[in-house]
């Protein structure tokens, strides 16, 4: 039943080049016991990739929803979801009725909750459902309500959330609750490459990397895939100097590319370590600079939503764009003051 669906459910293809990282594969086959993974971690940490891995290895039937502010409403949300839902039983015809039912904008969770309980259980097929960008929605009505609509899948079932975000309370109540913190959950931390992994990404580049250049990449990108790419991509490792590889490649392949506005925003807004709405507007004078903070974030420009007025440029983007402030005419100690008061 593809006429279900629309492109935010056909989820990108995995890069030509990756590797298999078999031990995070392990975690995720661990974590997938409780039906529930989150995977939480800043942009250009390797979330989608990870994702796209874990349904390429586990054989599962992938389902993608690709979540964006438009969604942030339980009656679009929950109707993308049911959608999806549909779209494994196409000869449903309850399911379907359910779904097309004009009453369902107006008690989006209760027809949701009525659509899964019409679905015919097939233990043979199992599918995982991966809700991407999950940041993207704060509506409390949603992710109060969420946990208890999911926990009624059956349970041929695994559910993937990727979100720059943590989980948000609801996912941890004791009673309503899918998640636990030491199990199913997927940080930072789990998502750097190891020293074996960035070896074995490089070598099938066709580049052997001698300990110490392994160790200075490591070093530098903290085994996260947003800088090990750049290197990569850079096709050179200039030893005890990889940052200037990195901003070479920022500089080459975005920064020329991007307005003068948007590089004004951002040399403006690179003086603090962490940005809100207010102090940005009063930082670039720009009124929508909220609206710029969230659209770099859905474009993944090395910045992430690190609470719930504040954001963070990535820690080497954050460094590109000091060097890049030092050779441009703006006046920084005028902004200082103003960051200050």
């Amino acid at each position: 039943m593809l006429t279900l669906l629309n492109d935010k459910c056909i989820p990108a293809d995995l890069p030509e080049m990756c590797i298999s990282r078999t031990e995070l594969m392990k975690k995720l086959q661990i974590a997938a016991m409780d039906r529930y993974i989150y995977i939480g971690a800043p942009a250009g940490s390797g979330k989608t990739v990870t994702a796209l891995l874990w349904n390429s290895f586990c054989g599962r039937k992938p389902l993608w929803i690709s979540l964006d502010a438009y969604d942030n409403v339980p009656s679009v949300f929950y109707k993308q979801l049911s959608a999806v839902l549909c779209s494994t039983q196409p000869n449903n015809k309850n399911m379907l009725s359910i779904l097309e039912d004009p009453a369902f904008l107006s008690s989006p969770v209760e027809h949701t909750v009525r659509l899964i309980a019409e679905m015919q259980i097939d233990d043979e097929q199992l599918y995982t459902l991966t809700l991407d960008d999950l940041h993207l929605i704060n509506n409390m009505n949603i992710l109060n309500s969420l946990p208890a609509v999911l926990k009624r899948l059956c349970q041929s079932f695994v559910v993937l959330f990727l979100s720059r975000n943590e989980a948000p309370e609801s996912f941890y109540n004791i009673k309503t609750g899918i998640l636990k913190k030491e199990k199913n959950v997927i940080s930072t931390e789990n998502l750097k490459f190891s020293d074996k992994e960035l070896k074995t990404y490089f070598l099938k580049l066709g580049r052997i990397l001698s300990e110490k250049e392994a160790a200075l990449v490591l070093m530098v990108t903290e085994g996260l895939a947003i800088g090990i790419n750049a290197i990569a991509k850079s096709g050179k490792i200039e030893s005890g100097n990889t940052d200037y590889v990195f901003a070479n490649y920022i500089r080459e392949y975005l920064w020329e590319n991007w307005d003068d506005d948007l590089r004004d925003f951002m040399l403006k807004t690179s003086i603090v370590d962490e940005i809100s709405e207010k102090l940005a507007i009063t930082l670039t004078g720009q009124k929508n600079a909220g609206m710029l903070l969230e659209n770099l974030c859905a474009a993944n420009i090395f910045i992430s939503h690190v609470g719930r007025d504040l954001y963070r440029y990535h820690h080497l983007f954050l460094a590109f764009l000091r060097d890049m402030a030092k050779e441009s005419k703006i006046n920084f100690a005028k902004l200082n003051k103003a960051a200050a008061k």
